[in-house]
This record gives C-alpha cells, sequence and structure tokens, in this order.
C-alpha cells in the first residue's frame, strides 16, 4: 500500500512537473496589476495607467513594451472667472526578458528596458493663461512660485522576476530591479492679454536605486 501512495505521489509530481506552464514562441501575455490587499475596490488596475504586454521570439526570451497614457482635466468657476486646468502624461518603456528557469508552475525571469516619459498640463483662470505646467492641486490662481513645470524623463533598468501560474495560461508575478533615470523640466509660459512671460527651468535631475513594482502582476497568455 505504501508502495502505491508512493508512486502516485511521484506520479503526480512529475505530472506537475511537467505540465505545459512554460510560454512557447509566439506567445502574447497582457497584465494588469492586482492587488489582492485592497480596501478600496482597487482591486484590478492598468500598471502605472498602462498596457504591458510581452512577445515570446524564443521558448526563453521575450520582448515587452509598456504603453501608458493619463490624462486629469477639472473645471470651475470662481466670482466672475471662468477656471480650468488639466495634467496627463504619456509613457513607453521597450524592453526585453529571458526567462532562465521554470519549475513547474513558477516562472523564473531577468531583462532589461529603456523607458520615455512626458508630461503635460496647462490652466487657465479669467484672461490669464499658463502652458507647459501645472499648479497645485487646490489652487486656482496662475503665479510664477505657483507653477510646476511638466518633464521628460529617460530611464534605464533592470529587473528580476517571478511568476507562478494559477491555472495553464493564467499566472500572478512579482518584480523588482534597479533603476537609472534622468528627468529634464520643460519651460513654461504665462499669457495675459498681449503680455507672454516665458520662463526657463533650466533644471534637471537624476536618480539611482533599487524599485519594486507596487502592485502583482496578473497575466494572461494566449
Amino acid at each position: 500500500m505504501k508502495k502505491i501512495v508512493l508512486s502516485a505521489l511521484v506520479a503526480a509530481f512529475s505530472l506537475c512537473a511537467n505540465a505545459q506552464y512554460e510560454s512557447k514562441t509566439g506567445d502574447i501575455a497582457l497584465e494588469v496589476g492586482f492587488n489582492p490587499f485592497s480596501t478600496s475596490f482597487n482591486t484590478t488596475r492598468l500598471n502605472g495607467g498602462s498596457i504591458n504586454a510581452r512577445y515570446f521570439i524564443s521558448d526563453k526570451n521575450a520582448v515587452r513594451l509598456n504603453l501608458g497614457f493619463a490624462y486629469d482635466g477639472t473645471s470651475d468657476k470662481q466670482g466672475d472667472n471662468d477656471v480650468s486646468k488639466h495634467s496627463g502624461s504619456f509613457s513607453l518603456d521597450l524592453g526585453i526578458e529571458n526567462h532562465f528557469a521554470s519549475f513547474g508552475r513558477l516562472d523564473l525571469y531577468a531583462g532589461g528596458q529603456l523607458g520615455f516619459s512626458s508630461s503635460f498640463g496647462g490652466a487657465k483662470v479669467g484672461n490669464k493663461e499658463l502652458s507647459s505646467g501645472t499648479i497645485a492641486d487646490d489652487g486656482w490662481y496662475i503665479a510664477e512660485n505657483n507653477v510646476n513645470p511638466c518633464s521628460t524623463t529617460f530611464s534605464l533598468n533592470g529587473f528580476t522576476g517571478i511568476n507562478f501560474f494559477v491555472y495553464k495560461n493564467l499566472y500572478v508575478g512579482a518584480e523588482f530591479g534597479v533603476s537609472l533615470s534622468t528627468r529634464s523640466y520643460k519651460d513654461f509660459e504665462i499669457k495675459e492679454g498681449d503680455t507672454t512671460i516665458k520662463r526657463e527651468s533650466n533644471r534637471s535631475k537624476t536618480s539611482f536605486g533599487l524599485y519594486a513594482e507596487p502592485a502583482l502582476h496578473l497575466g494572461w497568455v494566449f
């Protein structure tokens, strides 16, 4: 009896280990962010407002694309003035992954990625207008000391991650790595009637450090 049970366990383990959880050449995977511990009804969401996809060019290597866009606009009336403001961003990341090890349902990978992002924004209060900048979320006036200039960012990331297949084509994963980024702030303009004030930002910021994705990845391979 013990031999039968042992043989059954070995057979089950072998079947699990040999199950077709690994991706194959030509497979495509799409991902969203997944936070099972959310208490604000935001359990699933796009990762940073982006569409995340990977395409397997071989059984072990995949190219990845993250394409993001976000926009927010508000309007109100303050006294006799119609006021409005908007802000948004665009991002594009391209990278490559090597899925170097698979153990049954577990898939380990590592790779690198180049990224580009750009923010935009503006505001209008009466006959005063701001371009290439945003004003404070709780503010409805335009002044040089109340402007956050828009920016452009270039980044280089090295990362590693793990995926766990909960079903044949459905997986949950996590990722962390190291990032080097350079952000340049854009010039902005304030126009009032026939007068235009142009301000050069002449500012940039370089950052380097470890990062971790703020949510798990919920992905589907097809």
